[in-house]
């Protein structure tokens, strides 16, 4: 899902919005850390669970 992410986002750019959702926060944590790996070698930054990508685009993580 991360790696989709990443194709999505450099299609839409700004228009590109997003939402990761999981059931319990250890499971968000862990996605949160794997992103990290993928996502600050694109240049993305991480603030109060939302990636912002330097094209615009946006993921935000989340607990349901």
């Amino acid at each position: 899902m991360l790696g989709d992410w990443v194709g999505h986002a450099g299609r839409y750019g700004e228009a590109a919005s997003g939402l990761m959702v999981r059931r319990e926060l250890t499971q968000l944590y862990d996605l949160i850390e794997r992103s990290r790996q993928l996502y600050t070698l694109l240049k993305a930054k991480l603030t109060d669970n939302v990636w912002r990508f330097p094209n615009g685009a946006r993921l935000r993580f989340a607990v349901s």
